[in-house]
């Protein structure tokens, strides 16, 4: 009788512990509430496999996903409340930090579960999913104000080592945000979140008073941040405010519109960049590059910048020259009319080597002055899979522009040359490239890369000259033919 009862209680155990935690495939089942769900997401990022694993603890109502370490990215871990998703906490340990801040978008855990179980369904170790199918994201991340541990979300407070640092975030799309920015990585960025209008006088709104909303115990002060610094003995406490003026030279403020960032590469208090990353499905079936994301994000340090004036040491004018010439972001002087072919359906954005993505760019030079635009947009349809024709696209925002946003080209009939970087295993090439003057839109320059031009699709990561329209055929002999200039341009 006694074994019996033993024999029992082992199987109702055992029975129990299927019931508690479940892996891949066998979580799929919908007959079955598990407390425990955990995915396994099997990637190819050449040369190496990367397995991101996305667990949900359904007692505590918390989702976990894992990224290790792989190329230059940190091991991180990403804890979102399944019941508040207003902030996830990422972990690193590396750096021994915590960030916490709004996260990226995500589909509702049920609709996640689904698309992990198709994941599931089609990729495993010999059959992985290539990062190349996926859209690559590149974001920035600017760490805010420094928080106490008991200022976390209280379902998150277990899952940050109380050793750790612990510091509020927002995130910067570089894609969508960047005005300009040097060799050095130096950037301007645009940013809704800091521009308002400062009259002189008035108290400078800093990073340190924004908090994300969802933190425990946090009290506004409408006079000012808390002032919080790592002190000596790695504890976090308060210091003297100083409450900081705009005072600008030409005493005129700086206009809502003239509010930017300028940001560099950041260390934190540990001396280490932080660098992490994460792969988002989007989609129940991966079947082109928008249903997969690869979001990967690095520490920037920013401070507030006004284009037009300087108004103090901490809102200088911005500047991306030695001379503190200021970006006129204001008025734009160009648009580039681009032609774009892409290859193929499921090669998403550009590769990676060595951790660093390799990206398109076309350089202009025109009148002694260069300009580079920002990384070539590959989200193109493919109109036709067996022989895709090129698709137009307008490059007339900042963020694509680049430095090009304000080139002076309003004067002149010089040609303009135009070069065009490909990198190896590009998912794009382009045939034209169209400079319209914004000041006369008559006023144009053209250029081609064409194969009877021997200067197409050359995906060697070096700048490739674009011919004018006769001038690879004519222009020895006719040199007015090598100006790709035109005075009678149509749209």
């Amino acid at each position: 009788m006694i074994l019996t009862f033993i024999i029992t209680l082992l199987a109702y155990a055992g029975a129990s512990s299927e019931v508690d935690h479940c892996s891949g495939l066998e979580c799929c089942d919908i007959d079955t509430r598990w407390k425990v769900e955990q995915f396994e997401m099997v990637i190819f990022e050449a040369p190496e496999k990367v397995v991101q694993v996305v667990t949900y603890d359904n007692d505590q109502g918390l989702k976990f996903v894992d990224v290790p370490k792989h190329r230059h990215l940190m091991k991180t871990r990403h804890v979102t409340d399944m019941e508040d998703d207003r902030l996830t906490l990422q972990v690193y340990e590396e750096a021994k930090t915590c960030m916490v801040g709004k996260p990226r978008f995500h589909m509702k855990p049920k609709q996640e579960k689904e698309v992990l179980c198709s994941f599931d369904k089609e990729f495993n170790s010999t059959h992985m999913f290539s990062s190349e199918n996926s859209k690559h994201e590149n974001l920035r991340f600017l760490p805010t104000a420094l928080i106490t541990h008991n200022e976390l979300p209280i379902k998150l407070q277990s899952h940050c080592p109380s050793d750790y640092i612990v510091q509020t975030f927002k995130y910067v799309n570089v894609d969508e945000q960047l005005v300009a920015q040097k060799p050095d990585g130096e950037m301007i960025i645009q940013d809704l979140d800091i521009q308002r209008d400062y009259n002189d006088g008035d108290f400078l709104e800093m990073d340190q008073e924004r908090f994300p909303e969802g933190l425990n115990n946090i009290t506004r002060r409408k006079r000012g941040p808390r002032c919080l610094r790592i002190s000596d003995d790695g504890q976090l406490g308060g210091t003297n405010c100083m409450w900081v003026h705009v005072r600008c030279d030409k005493g005129a403020g700086c206009p809502a519109t003239h509010v930017y960032y300028t940001c560099s590469n950041n260390l934190n208090v540990n001396g280490q960049t932080i660098v992490g990353c994460e792969y988002i499905l989007l989609c129940s079936t991966l079947d082109n590059n928008r249903c997969a994301v690869h979001s990967e994000s690095t520490a920037v340090r920013c401070e507030q910048c006004c284009i037009s004036d300087y108004c103090g040491d901490h809102m200088p004018k911005c500047s991306l020259s030695e001379g503190g010439v200021a970006v006129d972001v204001t008025t734009r002087k160009l648009t580039l009319k681009v032609n774009i072919i892409k290859f193929k359906a499921d090669r998403g954005d550009y590769p990676e080597v060595n951790g660093l993505r390799q990206t398109a760019h076309i350089k202009l030079s025109y009148k002694g002055k260069e300009c580079i635009t920002s990384v070539l947009p590959t989200d193109i349809p493919i109109l036709n899979l067996n022989n895709p024709p090129p698709v137009t696209v307008f490059l007339d925002t900042q963020g694509a522009l680049g430095e090009c946003w304000n080139e002076n080209v309003s004067t002149g009939q010089e040609k303009m040359i135009m070069d065009l970087k490909l990198p190896p295993n590009s998912p794009i090439a382009v045939n034209k490239v169209q400079v319209i003057d914004e000041n006369n839109k008559q006023r144009c320059w053209n250029s081609y890369w064409r194969n009877q031009d021997s200067n197409y699709n050359k995906q060697n990561n070096q700048w490739v000259r674009g011919k004018a329209i006769f001038e690879t055929r004519y222009g020895a002999t006719i040199p007015a033919l090598a100006n790709n200039f035109e005075d009678s341009c149509t749209e």
